[in-house]
């Protein structure tokens, strides 16, 4: 992941995801904000979580990841994630 001082966008994340798309099943995809991050935080705390955090989001599907440059100080992490199919989402009554 990126340092906060730098602000430069780390090419490794902007990678495709895995590709796991049934034929039957067109693979849609949103772009949503993930999470927002407020200083002041240690260099070592920001890099854990969003290592942590592009971990799990390349293991949910993700499509692409990146850091929002236009929050700044505030570091908001957008993905491109999978919608989920009506079939998976679980109907809560």
């Amino acid at each position: 992941m990126t340092s906060r001082g730098s602000r430069s966008l780390d090419p490794r994340l902007i990678r495709p995801g895995p590709a796991i798309a049934l034929e039957s099943e067109p693979t849609v995809s949103s772009t949503r904000k993930i999470l927002t991050l407020h200083p002041p935080l240690g260099d070592t705390t920001i890099d854990a979580i969003l290592t942590s955090l592009e971990a799990a989001l390349i293991e949910a599907g993700a499509s692409r990841i990146w850091v929002e440059s236009e929050s700044y100080p505030d570091l908001t992490v957008m993905a491109t994630m999978p919608e989920l199919q009506p079939e998976h989402v679980e109907r809560i009554a």
